[in-house]
């Protein structure tokens, strides 16, 4: 079956009241879901968090629908009003991002909020997501990674910002803007130049970019020093091994005891395991008299 014809068909169906979370576009119209455009014609009405990026996309499929602005900036209680007389009227909405997953760098978190508080079902429609979609290219195992949405500004509070993400474990993700890029690339090659460093640029568009090196090797490039477009980053910094302990072998060594090795062995066979001398001795002392 044809996508166009998937879309009839599903059109005959009309869908419940409730918000509809759509997923849209990152840079190519055609991973917009056969299911999002089919909820974009059934809804009765749009809440957009920039009204006319989302025109633009209805004028592409040549849907004609009522928008609502939601950003930032925009009332909450205006908002709820509204959401109220969805229900009221046994209306269905959707609410789309600029562009990709809603909820992750926008307002929809607060809507879907005040839609949960008056017990408004919300139904997500998945798809693009610029998150994701780099993720997939890194070839960097991503069971463990943090999204910290954009970077600071100002060097001091970057500084801040990367020394409290040496700490963590796994890659981390954020945004940059086109006129901050060069900058915070310099700021990253002083401070970890050798740390792993990935960027894409203008992701699933024809001019897509998509760079991994370190932010040392990353400095001179053309679509570094003279950036466009939106960024999404990633850096990953070499985690320290955690020294072993005596007590993490306590175990072990009272089995060593139990077994009938003596207190020099013992203490031998922790020195070759790279434990503390002192700290061996305590320990051997401390199984010998639990076991006596």
């Amino acid at each position: 079956m044809s996508r166009q014809e998937e879309v009839k068909k599903e059109s005959s169906n009309l869908i419940e009241t409730g918000i509809y979370v759509i997923a849209s576009p990152i840079g190519n119209l055609s991973d917009l879901s056969t299911r999002a455009i089919y909820t974009l014609k059934q809804v009765d009405w749009i809440a957009a968090e920039d009204t006319r990026v989302t025109k633009k996309l209805l004028n592409e499929l040549g849907l004609q629908k009522t928008i609502v602005s939601f950003h930032e900036h925009s009332s909450v209680e205006g908002m709820r009003k509204k959401l109220i007389d969805l229900v009221t009227n046994k209306e269905s909405a959707a609410y789309l991002s600029d562009a990709g997953t809603p909820g992750i760098s926008d307002p929809g978190a607060e809507l879907v909020r005040i839609a949960r508080e008056l017990a408004i079902k919300v139904t997500p429609i998945p798809g693009p997501s610029a998150i994701s979609c780099f993720l997939s290219v890194l070839g960097k195992p991503a069971s463990q990674f943090k999204f910290v949405g954009y970077a600071p500004r100002k060097d001091v509070e970057r500084l801040n910002w990367l020394n409290d993400l040496k700490t963590q474990p796994g890659l981390v993700l954020f945004f940059e803007s086109p006129h901050r890029v060069k900058s915070l690339v310099e700021f990253l090659s002083e401070n970890i130049p050798n740390a792993f460093f990935a960027y894409g640029r203008e992701l699933t568009k024809k001019f897509e970019t998509v760079y991994v090196g370190t932010s040392k090797e990353a400095i001179d490039r053309k679509d570094i020093q003279t950036p466009k477009g939106e960024y999404v980053m990633a850096i990953d910094f070499p985690q320290q091994k955690k020294m072993a302990s005596t007590e993490d072998f306590e175990e072990l060594l009272t089995e060593l005891v139990r077994l009938g090795l003596s207190q020099k062995n013992v203490i031998r066979y922790g020195l070759a395991l790279g434990l503390n001398k002192n700290e061996l001795y305590t320990l051997t002392l401390k199984i010998k008299k639990q076991l006596e």
